[in-house]
């Protein structure tokens, strides 16, 4: 099902100064940066960080981002589990993703990366 962790996904409130911290400070690479989001690639995992005022500070100010192979299939899988996605799969320049959330209403959000 899960492949790897793909993605850990902060929210900031200033995009370069936290750039700055995680580059000059940390020795992060950072290898794609935008106005609104910065990656870095951190032993295979990515740290993304997102500007805060483009998500809900108390929903999402921190996600989980598991890459997978089919995210429809996972969302039916985890369907019949019991677990109700709160962002059905959709497509995104990026890849196709979807919310989950975990028992205590964290977002775990699952991406097939688009190639």
């Amino acid at each position: 099902m899960v492949r790897k962790l793909g993605t850990v996904m902060v929210a900031v409130t200033d995009l370069d100064r936290s750039i700055e911290f995680y580059r000059d400070v940390l020795g992060l690479e950072v290898e794609k940066h935008s106005d609104h989001w910065a990656q870095a690639d951190v032993g295979g995992t990515n740290l993304g960080l997102h500007v805060a005022e483009d998500v809900h500070p108390t929903e999402q100010s921190f996600a989980l981002i598991f890459d997978v192979d089919d995210v429809d299939e996972i969302c039916r899988t985890v369907s019949e589990r019991g677990v109700e996605t709160a962002d059905e799969p959709h497509d995104e320049p990026y890849g196709r993703i979807a919310t989950l959330r975990d028992p205590d209403g964290y977002p775990v959000q699952i991406l097939q990366p688009a190639h």
